[in-house]
């Protein structure tokens, strides 16, 4: 046999299960590498039955009988067999149980019960489902993580490692040299061995550049193909379309109808699809337990379960779909199935389901592009690409930086409607205008602001007017008359307008609070804003509001509060996946540090911001009106560092952030110079007047008084200062007053 590439773990693991139990099971897609497993655990366990192994191929015949008559005992019958093993110790590799499966699960449970010395190693694309047996599912070849791939390592994947082994049968090994092109080619087939090994064979007459070029577009190249030592084998898209010939009626038509989905989907995600799909007679978990058993969805890892299957099964799906001319009808499920996700991000932003519902849209973002090319095609489908544009813009916005997808599709959309235009549409017109400022500046808005206004008066839409200009004004120089305009927003948007955004609203009334000045009462809104948030469990438009503050007081060179601010900002970022706020913080670190004379420090927290930035897709965002100005800062440090002094530290800090995902959310703020050692060094302005009074005595009622302010600006301001000292009551800064003063 040739080398096991890939499965050193594994087969260890499954020779010493096989060793233990009588019956073991390996299960996994048709060209996965069962078999090839299979007989490699029975050759290291040959020894332990005396070397009587007996492998029974059923994949190329009509029953287990035929099967058996090849064997040297020469039985034709589950009796003829059984009566020629006795009692014998001996190991039956059943190969490919699944298209004879009633008729092995019976031979199987015959010569169990009545061979005590027999044990079975059993491989099918589904479960025998009998007592006692012990079940491994066969995975594909592992291969290169993207993360790797970025950081440039070049030791190849189990994947591509096979892959080189099967060329050099084919072709020199010089001329496979091209590793990444080794390994997109790997990716594209799966990482299954069977295509894997096909794909090498297509050596002969295509470079590796050449063969990853025709897979983007299919894998039915490899239909003919043979392997390198010339011997014919079952092509993949056989394989494929024997698995699919053994799944029912309805295994069959959600198989074609998940094929179009490009992201992976949650149990109650596929259930509810299998509802729509074949109706409500068939349990749709029982659906779902078939398709897994049968080697059709494969469940993935992490936190809660979701099912996909492999590229080549997908496009076989997808092939038969369009065949059977039922492909229409799925597109429009994909469409309402973005359009549900997108409301239930909506419905959910504000609350502890907000990590998730933003994963999964960053995970379907593939099938929501395509669910909106293919809806602004059919008029019929306009009204729930409105829907889903207005529900998600925002979280795409906020987490993923999606400004020039959702420009491209809203330019799609708003070219088919025809005037006068519904509420949605009005306020889809809004968002454009918007996201337009945010892209490309507020001049390139105000045209747009001006056509969705009059889009509004035409069908007497007044709060839309209203939405308008506290949108216009968001993107703005930032003036007193915008307080009343966006709390006037804000009391007309909490009747829950679909598609407007009432938190944002009062983001913005926070951040414009404090650009103006008025401390105070940002501390106030921000302090309910920040309790409120709590209380819901979402952390991202926390992360938002501490964000933009922060950018604020570094622009005031208050750089205590800019550094605190945009810390406690990436705390909340613990443990989730890099956003656009987590970037736009680090920025804001380093003008920090590069403002405290630490160069070095401030150009990796670049790397790192400017990694985080590429992973998440971008670097648009509302903020972008009050930033640090961040090519000035690189600028400067490259001139105070020069060219070689800050690459570096920046490379250093991009390749942090590329080991580990969650690096950039682990930074905490530059430290100060060592010189600032003052147990008050570390309080700001503000703090500083408070921790006075709070040490002369004076009550929170008192102090609020004094510097007129609200009780709740002294109370947030009480709880930062003790939480920055270290004290748990408001007594130690009396006691700490005293004894400085003595």
């Amino acid at each position: 046999m040739s080398e096991l590439i890939g499965r050193e773990s594994a087969a260890r693991e499954i020779t010493i299960l096989v060793g233990r139990q009588r019956l073991t099971t390996l299960i996994g897609a048709g060209g996965v590498g069962k078999t090839r497993l299979a007989l490699d655990v029975a050759a290291r366990l040959s020894s332990q039955f005396d070397d009587d192994v007996s492998v029974v191929q059923l994949a190329a015949v009509g029953s287990v009988g035929d099967a058996l008559a090849v064997l040297p005992v020469g039985a034709t019958s589950v009796d003829a067999f059984v009566d020629a093993v006795g009692a014998s110790r001996a190991l039956i590799v059943l190969d490919n149980c699944e298209h004879v499966i009633d008729e092995a699960r019976e031979f199987v449970s015959e010569v169990l019960r009545r061979c005590p010395g027999v044990t079975i190693l059993a491989t099918s694309r589904q479960r025998l489902s009998l007592r006692g047996e012990a079940v491994r599912t066969v995975t594909p070849l592992a291969l290169r993580p993207s993360a790797i791939r970025r950081s440039g390592w070049h030791e190849p994947s189990d994947a591509a490692r096979l892959f080189l082994g099967r060329a050099g049968l084919v072709v020199p090994d010089d001329e496979v040299t091209d590793l990444d092109a080794v390994e997109d080619v790997c990716a594209l087939l799966g990482g299954i061995p069977l295509a894997i090994e096909l794909a090498a064979a297509r050596l002969a007459l295509l470079s590796v550049g050449e063969l990853r070029a025709r897979l983007r577009t299919s894998v039915r190249m490899l239909a003919d193909a043979r392997t390198a030592d010339g011997v014919r084998q079952a092509s993949l898209w056989n394989s494929i379309a024997w698995s699919y010939d053994l799944c029912s009626v309805e295994e069959q038509r959600v198989w074609r109808a998940l094929s179009i989905f490009s992201a992976p989907l949650s149990l109650d995600d596929i259930e509810s699809l299998i509802v729509e799909i074949v109706g409500g007679a068939v349990d749709p978990l029982e659906l779902v337990s078939d398709l897994v058993d049968k080697s059709v969805l494969v469940r993935l890892g992490g936190r809660s379960s979701s099912f996909t299957l492999l590229e080549s099964l997908k496009e076989y799906g997808r092939t038969q779909a369009e065949e059977s001319s039922e492909i229409d009808a799925f597109q429009r499920l994909r469409l309402e199935w973005c359009r549900s996700l997108a409301l239930r991000a909506e419905v959910n932003w504000m609350s502890d389901q907000q990590a998730s519902l933003s994963a999964q849209l960053a995970r379907s973002l593939p099938d929501l592009r395509l669910a909106v090319a293919w809806g602004v095609t059919h008029p019929d489908a306009i009204d729930s690409i409105l829907d889903l544009l207005l529900a998600a813009w925002r979280p795409l916005v906020e987490t993923q930086g999606r400004i020039a997808d959702l420009l491209s599709w809203l330019d799609a959309v708003l070219a088919r409607l025809r005037r006068p235009m519904g509420r949605a549409a009005v306020t889809a017109h809004i968002v454009h205008a918007y996201l337009t400022g945010m892209a490309r500046g507020l001049d390139a808005a105000r045209p747009r602001f001006a056509l969705a206004r009059g889009l509004a008066d035409e069908i007497g839409y007044a709060d839309a007017v209203v939405y308008a200009e506290a949108a216009e004004a968001i993107l703005s120089p930032v003036e007193e008359a915008h307080v009343a305009l966006l709390e006037d927003a804000i009391e007309r948007g909490s009747s829950g307008e679909h598609g407007i955004t009432v938190s944002g609203m009062r983001i913005s009334l926070i951040l414009v609070h404090d650009q103006l000045g008025h401390v105070g009462e940002a501390d106030v809104l921000l302090s309910e804003w920040m309790r409120r948030s709590t209380l819901s469990g979402e952390r991202n438009e926390q992360m938002f509001v501490l964000t933009g503050l922060a950018i604020t007081a570094f622009l005031r060179r208050d750089m205590d509060r800019a550094a605190d601010l945009a810390s406690r900002a990436l705390a909340l970022a613990e443990g989730e996946d890099p956003s656009l706020a987590v970037s736009m913080n680090l920025e804001t670190l380093a003008a920090v540090a590069e403002a405290r004379g630490d160069r070095i420090g401030a150009a990796r927290l670049l790397g790192v911001a400017d990694e985080v930035a590429r992973v998440v897709g971008g670097r648009d965002t509302v903020l972008e009106e009050v930033s640090i100005d961040r090519p000035r800062l690189e600028e400067r440090l490259r001139e105070e560092l020069g060219t070689e002094g800050f690459a570096r530290p920046y490379l250093d800090g991009a390749d942090a952030a590329r080991r580990d995902a969650f690096a950039a959310t682990r930074v905490i703020a530059p430290a100060a110079p060592e010189r600032r050692t003052h147990p008050l060094d570390g309080l700001t302005r503000r703090e500083l007047e408070i921790h006075d009074l709070v040490a002369e005595g004076l009550t929170n009622a008192e102090i609020a008084q004094s510097l007129t302010v609200s009780m709740r600006t002294v109370e947030w301001h009480v709880q930062n200062i003790l939480m920055k000292r270290g004290f748990t009551s408001r007594v130690q800064i009396v006691l700490w007053k005293r004894g400085a003063e003595t």
